[in-house]
């Protein structure tokens, strides 16, 4: 959380102590958990909230999987 916020107000990860890798993932799942908030506020019927768990799972494999394929290059 303090990171998150040091991140958010302009700090960069050097001066926080941080590797990039750990940046970009504090900076993704943020970014990541405001796109599920949003999708949680905007109710939009019976076939999305059947939908929702199975499009979950598969933006966060996407996530893992890109940043593996980015770092381990």
């Amino acid at each position: 959380m303090y990171v998150w916020r040091s991140l958010k107000r302009g700090y960069n990860r050097k001066d926080l102590g941080i590797s990039a890798f750990k940046a970009q993932r504090i900076k993704l799942k943020n970014q990541y958990q405001e796109f599920k908030e949003s999708l949680e506020k905007e109710h939009l019927g019976t076939s999305f909230d059947k939908g929702y768990s199975k499009l979950t799972k598969v933006v966060s494999n996407f996530v893992i999987i890109s940043f593996l394929i980015h770092y381990t290059w």
